[in-house]
């Protein structure tokens, strides 16, 4: 219920502002000089209304905003700097929303009683909505202030005059979220929520900087199981997430597309480890809409790549036998991906044939590497979702072979790749010709 009256203020009051950077805090022009009439209104969302009164621009002049409550404020001139104090008497979760302006991109920052930045919200241009969803609090006095993004440049003319009306509200929830939702804060793994296989987790990217950790138990898996791992999406936000063992070393880590979900597959449990940590965090944030993770399990085929597998020194060995001349691999690639397969060294030279059928959207580059690591080949000719070849690389007796997977496309295919190979007799050095003078 917290969720969604939180929801439903949000939809009614927000419509647009914001932009990463620094914002002014030197002069203040102002085209107000006396103090605003307040003027209380009541919101069918329940929620007291008062018009801003200025002065609000230092920390001991910031006027009082209760809890609930919100404010119908300006920006007077591009240097002003408006602030709100919050007295919070009991533990919770403090939501704040700040409408969008036309032609005015807002930033909004919540300080603590010794006016440290707590939280910074500062997502995108003009008319982009604000806010800071499930943030922590004690009992304690709290500030939020207001102001207007500036662009550094050399030269800007000053905006005067009294911006359009913002909205800000605030709300303290005292209850437990919902099941499976985050409970900020909950960036250390002694305070990440565990969930179980194949249930849904639910959390917000709700400012710059947050961070959620959730936590899986693997009992009773053996190393036939792998783990997929899926984050939907959300808007405008480039999302990363990090899965780490139980001494909080990175596993696999992977960096998804603005505004695109990422998918983790064919994840293998590490040994000694019965418990992965999936860390969730993005670049920019969104206060208005949650993702959600979900873990699951399967047993594995045969020809399916195994995770981790991203530098040289993890790959998937292609074959068991060294008599095996061909075989096949299925996996997948999300931005920032690498898969690394080796083939084993035989017991004689040969040429070694290797061809990957990239997925619809998918450009795939495929490149071969010495043990030392020095490239011997790579082919990048084909556009999305075509195929690249290998032809008849050169391997020496007893030398292995390395073969490297990238691409680029959309976080959201899940269709696998095929990588296939094929092993053929190095082709016998010719015979020296005769000599016609030797008897």
């Amino acid at each position: 219920m917290r969720g969604l009256i939180y929801a439903l203020c949000l939809a009614a009051l927000m419509t647009g502002g914001c932009s990463k950077g620094e914002t002014q805090r030197q002069t203040i022009r102002r085209d107000r000089d006396a103090a605003a009439v307040v003027v209380v209104k009541q919101t069918q969302a329940g929620v007291t209304f008062a018009d801003e009164a200025e002065p609000n621009d230092q920390p001991d002049q910031a006027g009082a905003l209760p809890l609930p409550g919100g404010i119908h404020g300006v920006l007077d001139g591009d240097g002003d700097i408006d602030r709100y104090q919050l007295k919070v008497e009991q533990p919770g979760w403090l939501n704040v929303s700040l409408s969008g302006i036309e032609d005015i991109d807002l930033v909004l920052e919540l300080d603590d009683t010794a006016g440290k930045l707590l939280a910074k919200s500062d997502r995108g241009p003009a008319k982009t909505p604000e806010g800071l969803p499930n943030y922590p609090v004690k009992p304690g006095t709290y500030t939020l202030a207001v102001s207007e993004f500036h662009k550094k440049r050399r030269k800007r003319k000053a905006r005067t005059g009294p911006s359009p009306t913002y909205d800000l509200v605030a709300r303290l929830d005292t209850d437990d979220p919902p099941a499976n939702q985050e409970r900020e804060p909950n960036e250390e793994p002694i305070r990440a929520m565990e969930l179980l296989l194949g249930v849904d987790g639910f959390g917000y990217i709700g400012w710059n900087g947050d961070v959620d950790l959730w936590r899986y138990s693997f009992d009773n898996f053996g190393e036939d199981y792998s783990f997929d791992v899926d984050v939907t999406a959300v808007q405008g936000v480039r999302l990363s997430v990090d899965v780490l063992d139980d001494n909080s070393d990175p596993v696999v880590s992977r960096k998804g597309d603005k505004g695109k979900a990422v998918a983790i597959r064919n994840l293998q449990r590490t040994s000694g480890n019965d418990h992965y940590y999936v860390r969730i965090g993005g670049r920019s944030s969104n206060p208005l809409e949650r993702y959600s993770i979900r873990l699951t399990s399967r047993l594995m085929d045969v020809d399916e790549e195994r995770e981790p597998n991203d530098d040289q020194k993890s790959a998937q060995a292609l074959r068991e036998d060294p008599k095996e001349v061909e075989g096949s691999r299925k996996g997948y690639l999300g931005p920032g991906d690498h898969d690394w397969y080796r083939l084993p060294a035989g017991t004689s030279a040969a040429l070694i044939t290797v061809t990957v059928e990239a997925p619809v959207g998918v450009d795939v580059v495929l490149a071969a590497h010495g043990a030392d690591g020095a490239l011997l080949g790579e082919s990048n000719g084909g556009a999305a979702g075509e195929r690249e070849e290998l032809d008849s690389v050169p391997v020496a007796a007893g030398k292995d072979l390395y073969f490297e997977v990238t691409g680029k496309g959309s976080a959201d295919a899940g269709e696998p790749y095929t990588l296939k190979w094929r092993v053929a007799p190095a082709a016998a050095a010719p015979a020296p010709a005769p000599d016609p003078y030797e008897p």
